[in-house]
């Protein structure tokens, strides 16, 4: 990896050369996001995005969301937060300031969209103090403020996957030299514990998790001891928790990433994208759905305690 001068304890990425060739050959490389996710290896590749998509969602889902990605505002104020503490060096060059405290105005709409049209993140006044405020927050918490210390930012890594054969791919937000850890950092509505406890559920995190120290052992030959999460409050005051998976739930999103891999080259084989089936490898067939588990128990506590006995009856009783 070339070296870089340091910046507030982050590695500066040195200036890119034009990627012209598709990528050949496993390792670790120095891509900037948009080349990353413009999937540039001589085949189909799947990274962790993409593998949480097919094993909690459908393949049509996954097909659409990868054919169409989505522009959100919260997405877009992640990315400015990872631009500001981890790549500093480059933020004015991939934002776009938009001088009003919110898009109510046309004017203001148009000064996002043709940011957007350029390829660049836009941020009106009150966005940019956000990512500015989760830029302190992280800065004075000791140990976000160690955690990016002595590490290579967003290097994209790439290896065939030793079962199914296609290309896989990862991007971790931090890489410690020390080769010990990883570390993605989050922009969250909460930051306490039991709430992000929801969130790697919700979102796949223990399939993130599990992706990105098989990526970085595939591409190095080592696996990292640990993978942390730093995560930063997106409302003042910008709180910050980091926290590390257990290794049973990160061997959970072992099993889902394997399910995942399989199922995508079962879909590249046959280039077939099905939609929501029981069984995806099955004849199309009608879903058999009941009441969730919560709900039938409510209704089993409830009719114990004789809630659901009419009126009548119980004025016999």
């Amino acid at each position: 990896m070339p070296d870089g001068a340091t910046v507030a304890g982050v590695m500066e990425r040195p200036a890119e050369s034009t990627v012209v060739a598709k990528i050949t050959e496993p390792g670790v490389y120095d891509l900037s996001a948009e080349a990353y996710h413009r999937d540039p290896c001589d085949g189909p590749s799947l990274g962790s995005t993409g593998a949480r998509i097919l094993a909690s969602d459908c393949p049509a889902a996954f097909r659409y969301k990868a054919d169409n990605p989505e522009v959100k505002e919260e997405f877009e104020i992640g990315s400015a937060t990872h631009l500001l503490v981890l790549e500093p060096d480059i933020f004015e060059s991939r934002i776009g300031r938009v001088p009003f405290e919110t898009y109510q105005k046309k004017d203001a709409q148009a000064a996002r969209d043709e940011f957007r049209a350029a390829g660049r993140i836009p941020l009106n006044l009150r966005q940019m103090e956000q990512v500015e405020g989760m830029r302190a927050s992280l800065a004075a918490d000791p140990i976000a403020r160690f955690a990016f210390q002595e590490v290579d930012i967003e290097r994209s890594m790439f290896w065939r996957d030793p079962e199914f054969g296609f290309w896989c791919k990862t991007r971790p937000d931090a890489f410690p030299r020390n080769r010990r850890y990883l570390v993605d950092l989050k922009t969250s509505a909460s930051s306490d514990p039991e709430d992000f406890r929801k969130s790697v559920a919700n979102f796949g995190y223990h399939q993130q998790s599990h992706w990105y120290l098989d990526g970085v052992e595939q591409v190095t030959g080592d696996r990292p001891d640990r993978f942390a999460f730093v995560v930063v409050g997106k409302s003042a005051p910008y709180l910050v928790m980091t926290c590390y998976l257990d290794p049973d739930t990160i061997a959970w999103g072992g099993v889902l990433n394997r399910y995942a891999r399989g199922l995508f080259r079962w879909c590249l084989d046959r280039n077939e994208w099905p939609s929501y089936k029981p069984d995806p490898v099955a004849p199309a067939t009608a879903f058999t759905i009941g009441l969730p588990e919560w709900a039938r128990r409510d209704l089993e506590r409830r009719h114990q305690e004789g809630a659901f006995i009419p009126p009548q009856e119980r004025i016999a009783a």
